[in-house]
């Protein structure tokens, strides 16, 4: 049953002008000490935020001067929830009526492993735009603001909340309000033009994998052999993992770190051996050639890693943070966070093609097989058959779980996409899609990786909640075997797989696996 309360969650001061100096708000309660080369952009990417939510933490703009030993608020203290209705705030961009009535807010009961239906009427001012809010409320009934969200630019009166943004039995708390239509450029202002609407508190119910009969004998999770900062890892927190020969070179957020030695011991490479940023987000390494993707630019070496020249967006690339980088002979992909830069020169110069509206244009992946590019994007999965020149768009309407999707592999006519709604499996080079859920044994349908080893699916979730793990599937991906930390793994957060040698390598914002 849906409880409404009329608690209100703690309002955020709004961000001062970029000329004022910016400091944390009172109420914050988790801190990160600034390092060099962080950004406010790679803050929000490493810590789950909106780039506008740290924003507001900290009263501060893009503009804003970070400096290295800065503290910088990253999460809020809990509060209590309350009875008690509290005052509602307007701003004063805004010319509101008299007496402006906030929206009514209905949460749909929510159905196992569904998504979650939203609606509201009755807003006035009605400007078209809406936010909305919710926080997890513990089992105390504290609002737990180190699991707080928010979605913006909402039009209409209703939304779908997809399941991989809720935690499996977990219990939050909504509002939402009308948004000020001031157009900046980039977003709508999320100022309040109306009152918040009451607080609904609604409980996920929990998504139970089905259990399926099959003739395949069932993957086993194996042991594994962990790696972190004592082993020579620039950081414990990992984006990317890329296997050659007895070479791994795993991309952290404190640099990029080799092993030469099959993972036993790592040494680090950072700014000062000329990357871009220490914020390594993607690796490709052919011989002598390295292509390193970073939070700024992408960061090539010809001598084996002794010296970097990084490329940016005045070579080229439509965006200086790299998610995925792809190389086939002298041609180098580029997905970025502004469109895939390609380079037909080994990476000297880039030409970026734009993929459509600005979700298409957020890259996350990109793959090139027999010709044909696929790229993997915040809007559906983009194909293009003519070396980039025009791109076709795969969303949910060709079977794909979620248009956002972090991950792609090929196998011949096998395209496999993580997405924030399963495992998305094609079998006709990416026409049409059928969808493997948690109901076929995946530990969360927020998946961040996908890689396939000859018959063997290995698929990475990272679901908000630490849930998700280490799935396995033998059988085509009929059934998985989901591995988490009673298995070994350090955490069931997967950032990436790779697979070379009979060796499994998985890594981990806590660490890097290795299973023989």
């Amino acid at each position: 049953m849906l409880l409404v309360s009329l608690a209100v969650l703690a309002v955020m001061p709004l961000a001062v002008s970029a000329s004022e100096k910016w400091q944390p708000v009172a109420s914050c309660g988790r801190f990160h000490r600034a390092k060099s080369n962080d950004s406010w952009s790679g803050l929000a990417v490493r810590f789950k935020l909106t780039e506008r939510e740290l924003y507001r933490l900290n009263r501060s703009s893009a503009e804003s001067f970070l400096r290295v030993g800065d503290r910088v608020c990253i999460g809020l203290k809990s509060a209590t929830v309350s009875a008690t209705t509290t005052s509602t705030t307007t701003t004063t961009t805004t010319t509101l009526p008299s007496s402006p009535v906030a929206p009514i807010l209905n949460v749909s009961e929510p159905t196992a492993c569904q998504p979650v239906s939203v609606s509201w009427s009755g807003a006035s001012p009605d400007t078209g735009w809406y936010s909305l809010q919710w926080v997890r409320v513990s089992s105390s009934g504290t609002y737990d603001f180190s699991s707080s969200y928010s979605k913006t630019n909402v039009r209409g009166t209703s939304t779908l909340l997809p399941n991989w943004i809720l935690g499996s039995g977990a219990t939050y708390a909504m509002r939402v309000f009308t948004m000020n239509p001031d157009w900046d450029g980039i977003w709508h202002s999320t100022e309040n033009v109306t009152p918040h609407s009451q607080v609904v508190t609604f409980t996920v119910p929990r998504c139970i994998a089905a259990s399926t009969a099959t003739t395949v004998a069932p993957a086993s999770c194996g042991t594994y052999d962990n790696k972190t900062t004592g082993n020579g890892l620039g950081s414990n927190d990992l984006h990317e993992v890329f296997v050659s020969g007895s070479n791994v070179y795993a991309g952290t957020t404190g640099g990029l770190s080799i092993s030469t030695n099959g993972g036993s011991s790592f040494t680090n490479k950072t700014t000062s051996d000329g990357l871009g940023s220490n914020q390594v987000r993607s690796i490709f390494v052919s011989g002598s050639n390295w292509y390193v993707g970073t939070e700024g630019g992408l960061s090539i070496s010809s001598d084996g890693g002794a010296t970097f020249t990084t490329k940016t967006t005045s070579d080229g690339l439509g965006n200086n943070v790299v998610p995925a980088v792809f190389v086939s002979g002298s041609n180098v992909y580029a997905a970025t966070n502004g469109g895939l830069s390609i380079s037909t020169d080994g990476g000297s110069t880039f030409a970026n093609r734009s993929l459509g509206s600005t979700d298409l244009n957020t890259v996350q992946d990109v793959v090139v097989s027999d010709g044909t590019i696929f790229a993997a994007t915040n809007g559906g999965l983009s194909i293009s058959t003519d070396g980039g020149a025009t791109f076709t768009a795969k969303t949910t309407a060709n079977g794909l779980g979620s248009n956002s999707t972090n991950g792609v592999y090929v196998q011949g006519s096998t395209v496999y996409v993580s997405t924030r709604g399963g495992l998305s499996i094609s079998t006709d080079g990416g026409s049409t899609f059928v969808n493997k859920t948690t109901a076929n044994g995946l530990g969360t349908n927020s998946l961040n990786s996908v890689t396939v080893d000859s018959s063997t699916i290995y698929v990475g979730g990272f679901d908000p909640s630490n849930i998700g793990g280490l799935s396995i599937s033998t059988d085509g991906g009929n059934t998985f075997t989901t591995c988490t930390t009673s298995n070994g793994l350090p955490s069931n957060r997967v950032t990436d797989i790779f697979t070379s040698g009979g060796k499994v390598y998985v890594a981990f914002f806590d660490g890097l696996s290795i299973r023989s």
